[in-house]
């Protein structure tokens, strides 16, 4: 809800603008389903699935989006399907929509490079667009190009689609959908922000319920036109992001990825049976992380988790040594103890501890080792600095990096940064060799 109003206040203030970066749809679509898997789970008792369909053009493409806002839209909608379906299906879908079904005349304006796309809703009407280069106003290149050509020059018209089998919205009620504070059941605010949203790619939501004849449920769909280019699929030399943008580097240790089949490698980056702890006061964001761990990175990790910042001190205290903490920053009331506050109490007891095994003469256990600890908070560009100097190993914005590739055959923000973590806190042993091979490039 705050994120939404942030957004809403921004957007009134005309302080947002599409930051548009080349990126894979069905990562994107992947990063929404980790959000709204748990909760369709939760409110139908596992009786409903969620459903990711990207065409195969689509799958061969890397797409000029705003993924936040893509991602903003899409899991706002996706959580108003996810709250009224029991049974059946919830399904995200990325589609080619043709030149002639692709929405009625649109006005398509793009941030990256000013670009201007006018579209016309005939097939026969020549098609036009203009390119404007930052700080060069007044030299303009227009060139005109017919409908079959906009996909030669580099565009697609990409639908988006939320469908689902839940009861359905009745008519009288869909035209008021999208207005401020019209919800059944939420705020009000998600799916006002989301008309809002995709008018600002230059599109409108349409809602069609039932979308089947045959059954019950409601569909929001939009088109886009977006800038395309193909992903070189026989690349050979496999490419590792290095910070999570588009940019990356090729691998200098190639046995690195000969090594582990690239579509299992995110998952032999680490050594089995490690203990994490993860800290959040809402069961939702706990169970997000669990799975997330779970399905992306290690199934044999041991899983601990604390609703509060106290009970991980506790935890620390009276459990076998972590060696991967991941700590919200913010519990509930404005009395309850920080994230950060808790994380120096345990950075202080684990040198106290470590300096009674040097007095002892080093009989008895053992050092223990520093555990990583990862501050997951709304909030990092202004906490940061702050989180850091309270011991954090690293921060984390919610809810966290894509566990996703962002393009042909590169590894996951998420697991560049736990190896990277993993590094800076000395913490070598907790990878595996592939790990450690990896590792090594970066490096």
């Amino acid at each position: 809800v705050l994120e939404n109003l942030t957004t809403l206040e921004k957007l009134r203030q005309g302080l947002l603008q599409l930051n548009e970066q080349p990126e894979a749809l069905r990562a994107v679509l992947a990063e929404a389903e980790t959000v709204l898997k748990p909760q369709l789970a939760a409110s139908s008792y596992g009786e409903a699935e969620l459903r990711i369909v990207v065409d195969d053009e689509l799958e061969r493409s890397l797409v000029w989006c705003d993924k936040k806002v893509l991602l903003q839209v899409l899991i706002n909608i996706g959580q108003n399907a996810a709250r009224f379906t029991e049974k059946g299906f919830v399904e995200i879908s990325a589609t080619v929509a043709d030149a002639a079904d692709s929405s009625e005349s649109s006005t398509v304006s793009r941030s990256h490079d000013e670009i201007q796309i006018v579209v016309s809703d005939s097939v026969n009407t020549e098609h036009s667009w203009s390119v404007t280069k930052r700080g060069e106003e007044e030299n303009q290149t227009s060139f005109r190009a017919t409908s079959d050509d906009a996909q030669n020059q580099g565009i697609l018209h990409v639908t988006f689609a939320v469908r689902d089998t839940g009861p359905g919205i009745a008519e009288e009620f869909q035209s008021k959908v999208f207005d401020r504070y019209e919800s059944n059941g939420g705020t009000g605010l998600g799916m006002y922000l989301t008309k809002l949203q995709v008018r600002q790619m230059s599109s409108e939501v349409k809602v069609t319920s039932p979308w089947d004849p045959s059954r019950s449920g409601a569909e929001f769909a939009f088109t886009v036109a977006l800038r395309a280019r193909p992903i070189n699929l026989e690349s050979s030399a496999p490419r590792l992001s290095q910070n999570g943008s588009s940019t990356s580097t090729s691998l200098k240790n190639q046995a690195a990825f000969d090594a582990a089949d690239s579509g299992s490698l995110p998952k032999r980056l680490f050594k089995d049976h490690l203990r994490v702890l993860i800290v959040d006061d809402q069961a939702m964001n706990l169970a997000l992380i669990h799975r997330t761990l779970q399905n992306h990175v290690n199934s044999t990790w041991r899983i601990t988790k604390a609703t509060t910042a106290e009970a991980a001190v506790e935890a620390f205290k009276l459990e076998e040594p972590f060696d991967i903490m991941i700590v919200d920053e913010h519990y509930g009331s404005s009395t309850a103890m920080l994230g950060s506050q808790a994380v120096v109490q345990i950075r202080a007891a684990q040198a106290m501890s470590n300096d009674d095994v040097e007095v002892s003469g080093g009989s008895g256990s053992a050092p223990t080792r520093s555990p990583v600890i990862i501050s997951c908070t709304g909030n990092a560009s202004q906490e940061g600095e702050h989180l850091m100097a309270c011991g954090m190993t690293g921060v984390w914005n919610k809810p966290f990096p894509s566990f996703a590739p962002t393009g042909t055959q590169e590894l996951p923000p998420f697991h560049i940064d736990l190896l990277k973590f993993c590094s800076k806190e000395d913490r070598h042993d907790l990878l595996s060799p592939v790990g450690l091979s990896i590792l090594h490039t970066m490096e």
